[in-house]
């Protein structure tokens, strides 16, 4: 059995629907999704049926070096 395993990056004007994408591996099944809304957010959504990590930068060079929760809000 592989590990199942999500990466959510944040993109304003993401489709988490439509922007997504799976890269299976004999190890693990990632699937990569688009998001527009900050962690805190996705946490709740999932209620404790996912475990939830951040990889963060405080200033994301692709929010103009803000952080994400400056720029979506914290939830």
């Amino acid at each position: 059995m592989s590990l199942k395993a999500a990466f959510i990056f944040l993109a304003d004007g993401a489709n988490s629907a439509t922007d997504r994408q799976l890269v299976s591996t004999p190890s693990v099944d990632l699937t990569v999704v688009g998001a527009a809304v900050g962690t805190a957010r996705i946490a709740k959504v999932v209620a404790g049926k996912a475990a939830v990590g951040v990889v963060r930068f405080d200033g994301h060079p692709g929010l103009d070096g803000k952080s994400g929760d400056a720029v979506f809000g914290d939830g």
